[in-house]
């Protein structure tokens, strides 16, 4: 199996490495930038005049919109579980560099539990 994958798939390393880039950048980014300049800005606003309609309005707004560029983010990160261990067997990593276990430990202990929790 691994020898198939990385016959099929070794001439196209180059592509598979830019898709699961573009994933990764897609899982980041996609809720980190709406966080930041949309969801709290307007938490903010809200802290300080809750009773404000107009506040608590823009604040459903924003949260609705929020969750729907979590959308994004829940494609992304199921295409980065899938590139990544394919990148892992076509690019002919072991464990025996160092980073790469670091690199899984971040990943299996930290991202997957924060995905999976609801």
């Amino acid at each position: 199996m691994i020898e198939f994958l990385q016959s099929t798939l070794g001439p196209h390393y180059g592509t598979l490495k830019f898709v699961h880039l573009l994933f990764a950048a897609m899982w980041v980014f996609s809720t980190a930038t709406g966080y930041a300049f949309y969801v709290l800005p307007v938490m903010k606003a809200w802290r300080r005049n809750p009773n404000d309609v107009e506040v608590v309005r823009a604040r459903n707004w924003v949260m609705e919109r929020f969750d729907e560029s979590a959308i994004y983010e829940h494609v992304a990160f199921p295409m980065v579980l899938i590139t990544g261990p394919l990148l892992y067997v076509v690019g002919g990593w072991s464990t025996a560099q160092g980073w790469i276990d670091l690199k899984l430990l971040i990943i299996i202990g930290l991202f997957i539990p924060i995905e999976i929790m609801p």
